[in-house]
């Protein structure tokens, strides 16, 4: 299982919104649009998906925070994702 801090969570609360809002459909057009994890090369980076069979889904509050596919999730299982402080300013950071 992945952690997400609390302030992990409210920033991708925020970025879910923004997404949403930025996207150009209404939520209602959108089939459950959550936030997925992915990672390319080195990079991790988060988009705006709907969720699918096998994925680590992330809740709080009975709401998904995140969806994770499951190759990804096991490749992560016990990794945190919380917000670090950076010269660019707060990121998300996923530690061991």
């Amino acid at each position: 299982m992945i952690n997400v801090t609390d302030k992990a969570v409210e920033v991708l609360d925020n970025l879910r919104a923004d997404a949403v809002a930025s996207s150009g459909e209404t939520p209602e057009e959108m089939s459950e649009p959550v936030l997925r994890l992915v990672i390319q090369g080195n990079q991790a980076s988060i988009t705006l998906d709907a969720p699918t069979a096998g994925d680590q889904v992330v809740a709080r509050d009975n709401h998904t925070v995140l969806v994770i596919d499951q190759e990804l999730a096991t490749a992560l299982d016990g990794a945190t994702i919380d917000i670090v402080d950076t010269p660019e300013g707060e990121r998300l950071a996923i530690s061991s």
